[in-house]
């Protein structure tokens, strides 16, 4: 089983917010049953009426989405995406993790802009810490 997720790591967390916003209507195209998990119903009714405005603020790179409140776009960057700067990253690690004990097997990164740079970060940061997870996951099952 394997998971897609963007990965919006930089510096700057308003570069890295910014970026992710620009980028969320490609996210499960904000679907309502990709959103109903962490989104209440009249929160999921507001994205859908919106969305032309998520689509149009991909194409026009904006992180302006027209009429949707900040806790709504707040909640879509937090949930459907990896944002933040390198020092942010341990609770998206641990996110990571409890996808892999509900079975996910793999995820592959989406990465943007300075794609070398992210590729440094997830080798320094991100697959030390999955790996080291698994290898205690797999030592239990050893014993």
């Amino acid at each position: 089983i394997s998971g897609l997720v963007a990965w919006h790591v930089k510096d700057d967390t308003a570069a890295s917010v910014s970026e992710a916003r620009q980028q969320l209507a490609l996210r499960g195209m904000l679907d309502r049953w990709y959103l109903d998990e962490f989104l209440d119903p009249d929160e999921c009714d507001h994205v859908e009426q919106k969305r032309n405005d998520f689509f149009k603020a991909y194409k026009n790179h904006s992180a302006d989405i027209p009429g949707v409140p900040a806790a709504v776009l707040e909640k879509l960057v937090d949930n459907l995406c990896i944002a933040g700067t390198p020092d942010d990253l341990d609770p998206h690690i641990e996110r990571l993790r409890e996808l892999g004990r509900l079975g996910l097997d793999e995820v592959a990164l989406k990465l943007h802009d300075d794609q070398a740079r992210a590729i440094r970060v997830i080798g320094e940061r991100v697959v030390p810490a999955l790996a080291h997870a698994k290898r205690r996951g797999s030592s239990r099952n050893d014993a």
